[in-house]
C-alpha cells in the first residue's frame, strides 16, 4: 500500500528528527569529555541547590553517576523518550531545568488564579457590607492588579545546537 503525502511528511520529519538527535549526541561526545556529575561534585555549587530544593520540600536529584535518565514512573517512556540515549547526567540536568521550568510556570498559574480568586471574593463581600470600605477595595484591586502581570526570570542558556 502506497504511504500518502502526509505519511510520507511525517516519516521525513522523524527521520530528520532522529538524524539530528544522533548528531548532537556526537557532538556532545566531542565537547564533553568530563562527566557532569563529577563536574557538579567538584563545582562547590551542589550545596547550593540541595539547599534549594530541600527548603522546598523536594528531595534533591542525585548526580552520582553517568546513568541515562529516566522518569520516576515509567509511564511517559511508553509514548515518547524524554531523555536521549546516551545523555547520561548531563541529559538528566537538562531534563529536570526544563521539567522544572515548565512545572514552576503550571503552579503559579494556578496560585495565581486561585489568589484572584479570593481577591474577587473579598471585594464583592467589602461590596455588600455596610462599612465604609473603599480604602480595603482600593488595596484589594492592586494587589489584583499585580496579578494580571508576567514576571520575567533570568537563567543563564543551558541549551546549545551546533548550527
Amino acid at each position: 500500500m502506497a504511504l500518502t503525502p502526509a505519511e510520507k511528511q511525517h516519516r521525513y520529519r522523524e527521520r530528520k528528527k532522529q538524524e539530528a538527535e544522533k548528531r548532537e549526541r556526537e557532538i556532545a561526545r566531542l565537547i564533553y569529555k568530563q562527566p557532569f556529575f563529577e563536574y557538579l561534585a567538584d563545582s562547590g555549587f551542589k550545596d547550593a541547590i540541595d539547599m534549594s530544593f530541600d527548603l522546598a520540600g523536594i528531595m534533591p536529584p542525585e548526580f552520582e553517576d553517568d546513568s541515562d535518565g529516566r522518569t520516576a514512573t515509567g509511564e511517559i517512556e511508553k509514548d515518547h523518550a524524554p531523555y536521549a540515549p546516551g545523555s547520561g547526567s548531563l541529559g538528566r540536568a537538562e531534563v529536570l531545568i526544563s521539567a522544572g521550568i515548565d512545572a514552576l510556570a503550571e503552579l503559579a498559574g494556578v496560585v495565581s488564579s486561585y489568589k484572584k480568586q479570593e481577591i474577587e471574593s473579598r471585594i464583592a463581600e467589602l461590596e455588600q457590607s455596610d462599612l465604609d470600605t473603599k480604602a480595603d477595595i482600593v488595596r484589594l484591586e492592586k494587589m489584583r492588579d499585580q496579578l494580571e502581570k508576567s514576571v520575567r526570570i533570568t537563567l543563564p542558556q543551558w541549551k546549545v545546537q551546533d548550527e
